[in-house]
């Protein structure tokens, strides 16, 4: 069982939020490569500071529209040296959502363009032994585990696999439990978020108003979990709680001793 924590979701900068991650027993953390460039710190020195505190990169994020023609050779370049930050990192994992589909954008067109981007960085993770976990997320393409298995099967690479949250797949309208069991053989990373009502699409730059602590809202936390455990995941549990202008760290703490505690209960 290795918890860890989306570091964007933490205020200040980042050697303290590494320190804070470690003080409070995390395992490890998500980072963006924009965190690392805006902070004080070289890449050798990060690498130095998250291994003297005991800690370790679980995966790279990665925010870039891959369904947007418009942008996607710029999205391509720039998610190829997210994996390359991952190898650096010793993770090997990146971490996306597709985004939305352009207003005006075709179905017919949305799947070209996705499925083209996905096989081009597929085929590069390949090349550098790196996993790219694609995130189902309501507002977003790829919303459930049904677009998810589609888009397996345009792509075919054994380099796609699943970043997972049950909290996002509600969003998009599935069941968090049906579709973990649809995924789980495909999950190698996992947000642990809750959700206390399903918000609309205007919301999704406001996520801070939903999120709340892992078990007081709308997911059944521990029928997920009791299937990630019975699949032997070895992964990470990285909680993300999103912060908007807040400090929310007493809620990702709460969180933690939650997922803990379930955790728990489900491997009895």
């Amino acid at each position: 069982m290795k918890i860890g924590v989306c570091a964007k979701d933490l205020k200040g900068n980042l050697e303290d939020n590494l320190k804070w991650l470690s003080n409070n027993d995390f395992d490890g953390f998500q980072i963006w490569q924009p965190q690392i460039e805006a902070s004080n710190l070289s890449l050798e020195e990060f690498k130095q500071r998250t291994s003297d505190l005991g800690l370790e990169v679980s995966a790279i994020g990665a925010g870039p529209n891959l369904v947007d023609k418009k942008v996607a050779v710029e999205s391509v370049e720039k998610c190829k040296g997210f994996m390359d930050l991952s190898v650096e990192l010793g993770c090997h994992i990146l971490c996306a959502e597709t985004k939305i589909l352009p207003k005006g954008v075709s179905l017919r067109e949305g799947w070209q363009v996705c499925e083209d981007t996905i096989s081009e960085l597929c085929e590069y993770a390949e090349k550098l032994n790196v996993l790219f976990a694609i995130e189902c997320a309501g507002p977003c393409f790829i919303r459930d585990h049904i677009y998810w298995h589609e888009l397996k099967k345009k792509v075919n690479s054994p380099a796609l696999k699943v970043n997972y949250d049950p909290a996002n797949i509600a969003w998009g309208g599935a069941d968090p439990v049906e579709a973990c069991e649809s995924l789980l053989k495909e999950i190698i990373h996992f947000h642990a978020k809750d959700m206390s009502y399903i918000p609309s699409l205007e919301h999704m730059n406001h996520e801070e108003d939903h999120d709340c602590v892992l078990g007081t809202g709308l997911i059944a936390y521990k029928e997920v979990l009791k299937l990630m455990t019975s699949s032997n995941y070895k992964g990470y549990y990285c909680i993300e709680m999103h912060s908007g202008e807040q400090d929310r760290r007493h809620d990702i703490l709460a969180s933690k001793l939650e997922l803990e505690k379930i955790l728990k209960e489900v491997q009895l």
